[in-house]
């Protein structure tokens, strides 16, 4: 018993310092192409499909409205959420991941020099659906999560509960699964992976 509560306090400490250090890389990231750039749009493909990659019909690009030139590389594989690679160009002919999530719809919005992404989550059986709005720091050069609602549906009515962004990865990693949570999110100098 004693052991257990150890082992659910260190992930649950582990969690709090990795979500609230979200712009620090770790390099034992699940995430192996995340703050990365690649010499072009078909060596992203190769690296998150295979060399098969540029022949999926599921694999697709989407315009963002960020007036920076960045993109959307999209995996709408059936089944599941889709993988969203918000890819930069950048100088030397290079293209870098800056944001990366699991989702069944994102939108992007540049105000100003405020630039936001709203994410939509599809749950599943008993899990909620979740929404989840971005906002860039400048300061940290990183997306934030900042706004987070659950939706659960009941007698087909839809429940929105606005929870903190927290409880999303708290409650997912007390279940040992992380569908869903946005990974980190990087901006700024890269080194290209060979």
């Amino acid at each position: 018993m004693k052991s257990r509560f150890v082992f659910a306090t260190s992930l649950g400490l582990s969690c709090i310092f990795t979500f609230h250090s979200i712009s620090a890389k770790d390099p034992n990231d699940q995430n192996p192409f995340e703050g990365t750039c690649r010499s072009s749009l078909n060596q992203w493909i190769k690296s998150i499909a295979g060399l098969p990659g540029s022949e999926d019909e599921n694999l697709k690009t989407q315009k963002s409205s960020f007036r920076d030139g960045s993109f959307w590389l999209i995996d709408s594989t059936p089944s599941k959420n889709w993988d969203w690679y918000l890819l930069q160009p950048q100088r030397e002919n290079k293209l870098c991941l800056i944001f990366q999530t699991n989702a069944f719809q994102v939108r992007t919005s540049e105000r100003g020099k405020r630039r936001m992404i709203f994410s939509k989550i599809r749950g599943s059986g008993n899990f909620p659906s979740r929404e989840i709005d971005f906002v860039f720091e400048k300061k940290n050069k990183t997306f934030q999560p900042r706004k987070c609602v659950e939706i659960r549906f009941q007698e087909e009515q839809s429940i929105r509960k606005r929870v903190p962004c927290f409880s999303f990865l708290e409650s997912e990693a007390s279940l040992g699964i992380f569908a869903g949570v946005p990974t980190r999110i990087l901006e700024g100098e890269f080194h290209l992976q060979k």
